[in-house]
């Protein structure tokens, strides 16, 4: 891999109501065309739902110089068959991303949003964070 593709790496993700996990219920999810797969089975997307801080979720291939038209394409979308009340979540940084003191060469996410929908066509953001820095805590949330 070529020094203008980086990675993306996620060991859990959780939906939550109160303290009730809601992202067992969902019934699929979906990921944006922007965002290669893994190969690996032991880093497949199925692993940040997995409740394992052992196992992560990689998105390789990212183009670090994206436009922000093309960003637009990485997403994960989890279906639910039905609505669904949410007031929190929480994600876990992977195991093994080099710590450095800025955010080069790093796998974890920096910026991101949360957004929800009832039809899958009109979405209202529900929280989006630019931290700036890296995560400096490893496999946990």
């Amino acid at each position: 891999m070529g020094s203008n593709y980086q990675m993306m790496q996620m060991s859990e993700l959780v939906f939550l109501y109160g303290c009730e996990d809601m992202t067992g219920l969902r019934t699929s999810y979906t990921y944006g065309e922007g965002m290669e797969q893994t190969t690996q089975p032991y880093e497949a997307l199925e692993k940040a739902f997995d409740r394992d801080f052992g196992t992560k979720w990689i998105c390789k291939n990212i183009v670090k110089s994206a436009s922000a038209d093309e960003r637009e394409n990485w997403w994960l979308q989890l279906n639910y068959a039905n609505r669904i009340p949410m007031d929190g979540y929480a994600w876990a940084t992977a195991n093994d991303s080099s710590i450095k003191t800025d955010s080069k060469g790093c796998r974890d996410l920096m910026v991101w949003k949360v957004l929800g929908s009832d039809d899958e066509v009109n979405w209202m953001e529900l929280d989006s964070r630019s931290t700036g820095r890296l995560l400096l805590d490893r496999k946990k949330y």
